[in-house]
């Protein structure tokens, strides 16, 4: 619930750094500052096999660099409305994901179903917030589909990964490879015209970078991780349904947008849903 509550108020951040800087550079920024975190929380080393680095630097790759770059490149093409709502897929596809390449062998039960169904029709009414137009745009729709795809890799590997580590050393070790994968994207464009003046425009710029590399970044997956230890995988997963609502109120009290009585209905599902969908009984 932590990670689904600051991951829906990352969205209002991430909008107001957007205007002034590309989806790569915001990136570049929160990464750097997420893994210099994690290296103060965790200095330690530890030897590690060049199969598990090969581990680590997928999880990287997938879960931070392509992700945020899929998604926020998503956003400049498509609506939000479009995005939030085929991103919510995630938990779907990583329930699948983790069954077919997974070592789980519990059944996905009826009531995982009914709870996805619950809670994905509440994404659905709380992102549209009652304004029911969509807008198609392929290019846009289908980067936010491979969005929703590559976390739900992400979840997979990390749960491999929690075999053998704990969730601080994986932690730490994503945030150093989501910088190493990030730099060829800086490097093809990134650095042209970047620059540091825009975040003294205003005390709240740095803010938000600051909220979105400690906070988003490290402190979350380091909880999401610790969450998908105890929980497993899906069950962890269905708690991102909550992210819309949590979008919904950051941006009625940052953004001053309107909610409405859909708004909450969908609201009330989504919790619901993700009650429902815990239960995880056939």
């Amino acid at each position: 619930m932590f990670c689904a509550a600051v991951w829906g108020a990352t969205f209002v951040a991430s909008k107001r750094l957007l205007s002034v800087y590309t989806p790569v550079q915001l990136m570049f920024m929160r990464f750097v500052i997420a893994y210099a975190v994690m290296w103060l929380i965790c200095p330690c080393r530890e030897r590690t096999s060049r199969k598990e680095e090969l581990l680590y630097f997928t999880m990287g790759l997938s879960g931070c660099t392509l992700y945020f770059w899929l998604e926020n490149t998503a956003l400049t093409i498509t609506s939000t409305a479009n995005v939030s709502t085929i991103v919510a897929l995630a938990p779907i596809l990583t329930a699948l994901m983790t069954h077919i390449g997974g070592r789980e062998t519990a059944p996905l039960g009826r009531w995982l179903w009914i709870g996805f169904a619950v809670a994905l029709a509440g994404v659905v009414l709380v992102v549209f917030n009652g304004a029911f137009v969509l807008k198609l745009n392929p290019a846009g729709d289908l980067l936010a589909l491979a969005t929703a795809f590559i976390w739900g890799f992400y979840c997979l590997f990390q749960e491999r990964a929690l075999e053998r580590r704990d969730s601080l050393f994986i932690t730490r070790k994503v945030m150093f490879y989501s910088l190493i994968t990030c730099l060829p994207l800086m490097l093809a464009g990134g650095f042209e015209g970047f620059s540091l003046r825009p975040l003294l425009a205003s005390w709240i710029d740095p803010v938000c970078l600051l909220f979105l590399a400690v906070v988003g970044s490290a402190l979350c997956y380091l909880a999401w991780c610790t969450a998908e230890a105890e929980l497993g995988a899906v069950t962890t997963s269905s708690y991102i349904y909550a992210i819309p609502f949590v979008t919904l109120v950051a941006s009625a009290i940052f953004l001053r947008e309107p909610i409405t009585p859909m708004g909450v209905l969908g609201a009330v599902l989504i919790v619901a849903g993700v009650w429902v969908s815990s239960r995880r009984t056939t």
